[in-house]
């Protein structure tokens, strides 16, 4: 029985898609973590050549880490003419996302079109309004409450007499329940049906006659006072406004981006963030207060292959094989090319239990991880897997505001990557990845294995599993 792994970190600029997909001999898995750019001219051309290699019809799995537009914008496009099985996004009130998209607005060029920002903004505010009828009519959308809990689960038993060509399809093992309707409300989504939950803690795996690879979720909690504050630029919004809008209690998402949209430049918006926390006695900086927006999901997936109990005397007729092939891929006038940079093969006969470290990649979208409580409570939640990993995104494009020394110093030398965009509409503004960071992977020993995904690379990893009689 044969399992092949793909893995792909795909060449999009400022933004982020990647994307994972399981075969075997008869059954495929496609999986896309996070689908957006600011890098316009590449992402569609990115997205129409994975379509075309991995898709025909159907994605089963979409997961959104958060809702900036540099994660999510391009996942109209990616789902045109496709049907997604699940979603799996983090439960993110409609007060918060407010929130995000007054801040992203505030720093966005006004040259755009009005429908790229009407499309830029409904997407932050309501991704499922950008959704073709046949993308989401069926989709079950799944949200992660964040928790500080460590993952908890038990490795099954290895029974290789599974592993035959009736090998069943592939799915997801979830244990999510119905979202109750404060909760519903509270989202404020346009679609709610098929709305579920599920707490961060709890293991999701990828499947067919036995688990192959595990999803780990990890979200940082928000505070009381972040969420007052959230509520409060809500109701500021609300009052401050309320004589344009048809509803006033609660008006449309196309009422709403109206209005953002008539705030050009940022100083109203500075304004109402600054007036609602003074009136919730938060005491930070403008550039503090922004920051507060991203709670952006983790996600560690974890090969259970490498990790079975195998027993000696079922074991014992078989051969267990392992070839890890790394890609680094180069984007040239469009046209992919592949550069092998890393190959290993590895050969385990007769081990009663198999473990080969260096498979599972841990995934930060633009997660907070600098001060020393959020490191310390990230790196408890994943400590029984960190020495594990193969390769590590440095987090939120490699800005100084979301990682340090600290961080880089507790992680194994392993692969890193930063995302981050060359030539996009913010240049003028900032520039990822911030010298900090870079002195700082410097000073920790952790730019031997460093790599660059923009529009110009990315990479590529990919595992085939093999078991065979002897």
């Amino acid at each position: 029985m044969k399992i092949n792994q793909i893995f792909k970190a795909h060449p999009i600029g400022q933004g982020f898609f990647y994307s994972g997909q399981i075969s075997s001999n008869k059954t495929k898995f496609n999986f896309v973590f996070d689908c957006g750019s600011l890098t316009d001219h590449v992402l569609k051309d990115t997205i129409d050549r994975y379509k075309n290699e991995y898709l025909k019809n159907t994605l089963d799995l979409l997961i959104i880490s958060h809702f900036d537009a540099d994660h999510i914008n391009g996942i109209s496009y990616l789902l045109e003419g496709i049907t997604v099985k699940k979603i799996i996004a983090p439960f993110i009130g409609f007060n918060q996302r407010l929130c995000i998209a007054l801040n992203y607005f505030s720093d966005l060029d006004y040259d755009n079109s009005d429908e790229f920002i009407d499309n830029e903004l409904k997407g932050i505010l309501d991704f499922t309004t950008l959704l073709s009828d046949k993308a989401v009519k069926d989709t079950e959308i799944i949200f992660i409450n964040p928790g500080n809990e460590k993952p908890y689960f038990d490795d099954d038993e290895f029974n290789v007499e599974k592993w035959n060509e009736n090998f069943s399809d592939f799915h997801l093992d979830i244990n999510s329940e119905d979202l109750l309707p404060d909760e519903i409300s509270k989202l404020n989504f346009s679609k709610k049906e098929n709305l579920k939950k599920i707490e961060s803690n709890k293991v999701i795996s990828i499947s067919g006659a036995l688990k192959i690879l595990d999803l780990l979720f990890y979200r940082k909690k928000v505070s009381l006072n972040s969420n007052e504050f959230y509520d409060k630029v809500y109701d500021l919004f609300l009052e401050t406004n309320k004589e344009q809008f048809a509803n006033k209690k609660n008006p449309t998402i196309d009422d709403i981006v109206s209005i953002i949209k008539s705030f050009r430049g940022s100083t109203k918006i500075k304004e109402l963030f600054q007036k609602a926390a003074d009136e919730v006695d938060i005491y930070l900086t403008i550039t503090e207060i922004k920051n507060l927006n991203t709670t952006a999901l983790c996600m560690l997936h974890r090969n259970r292959l490498v990790r079975r109990k195998i027993s000696r005397e079922s074991f014992e007729n078989f051969n267990f094989r392992i070839n890890t092939s790394f890609f680094l891929n180069t984007v040239i006038k469009n046209n992919e090319f592949k550069t092998g940079i890393l190959r290993r093969s590895d050969y385990f006969p007769n081990f009663k239990y198999i473990h080969l470290s260096g498979l599972d990649t841990l995934l930060t979208a633009d997660s907070y991880l600098k001060k020393v409580d959020e490191i310390e409570l990230f790196m408890n939640y994943y400590e029984e897997f960190i020495n594990d990993i193969y390769i590590f995104q440095i987090p939120h494009h490699g800005s100084r505001n979301n990682s340090s020394k600290i961080l880089f110093a507790q992680l194994p030398k392993v692969f890193n990557f930063i995302n981050y965009g060359v030539n996009h509409r913010f240049i003028k503004r900032w520039s990822h990845p911030h010298n900090e960071v870079i002195n700082d992977l410097i000073s920790t020993g952790q730019t031997n294995k460093l790599l660059a995904v923009n529009e110009y690379s990315g990479y590529q990893l990919e595992h085939n599993f093999q078991i065979s009689r002897r």
